[in-house]
């Protein structure tokens, strides 16, 4: 089954009411929430109309939020599927069946990209090509945001073909590209951050967890 086969099933699940992925959003509010929440816990700053990139843009809750930020959206997925819904849902953003980044034209002042593909490893030369690919494609003083669930074991989850990260693993990362994070941004400050963590990891219990990369 190819990738965009895969995907294009998974959406069609959502679609039915079947949430086939319990991390992917499909909700506004919480997406909204989300958005804001990242933007102030890394004190992002972005100008007036910025344009944003909503890579893996699924149903396109992320990039309707971005969109309602006031950033210019470019949103895409590989799934057909997921941007037709898309595009019926939300008239803000543009979306586009694209793959990233061979498909995609131009630069950005974000870059916003949510439990894809491309992070589901623990193969971080490959994370590492897929931070170079979205460093390229940012204007100067532009950001990267990604975003991943884990339970901190260092295993794959059960029952999932899910990486969770542990902590060796992105703190390696982090050092190596510059990254700030990791944060479960629904925490309101640093401690809290910190703490949850610590929860977490002690209770292997999964969090959505994110990181900013600000370019020179």
């Amino acid at each position: 089954m190819s990738e965009a086969h895969y995907y294009n099933r998974l959406y069609g699940l959502h679609e039915s009411g079947e949430i086939a992925c319990r991390n992917s959003i499909h909700d506004l509010e919480k997406a909204l929430s989300r958005v804001s929440r990242v933007i102030r816990y890394f004190k992002l700053h972005v100008p007036p109309n910025a344009c944003a990139l909503d890579v893996g843009c699924g149903l396109g809750y992320y990039s309707e939020a971005l969109h309602e930020q006031g950033f210019r959206v470019t949103g895409v997925d590989i799934s057909t599927v997921a941007v037709e819904r898309a595009r019926q849902r939300f008239s803000g953003p543009a979306f586009s069946v694209a793959q990233f980044p061979e498909d995609i034209e131009g630069s950005f002042d974000l870059i916003w990209s949510v439990d894809i593909t491309p992070l589901n490893t623990f193969d971080i030369s490959a994370i590492g090509g897929f931070f170079e690919a979205c460093r390229r494609r940012l204007n100067p003083g532009g950001i990267l945001v990604i975003g991943w669930h884990t339970d901190f074991s260092g295993q794959m989850i059960p029952n999932e073909n899910w990486a969770g990260w542990d902590m060796a693993f992105m703190e390696d990362f982090c050092t190596r590209w510059g990254l700030e994070g990791p944060a479960i941004v629904e925490c309101r400050n640093r401690l809290l951050n910190g703490l949850a963590i610590t929860l977490c990891r002690a209770a292997k219990k999964s969090a959505p967890v994110f990181f900013a990369l600000k370019s020179g």
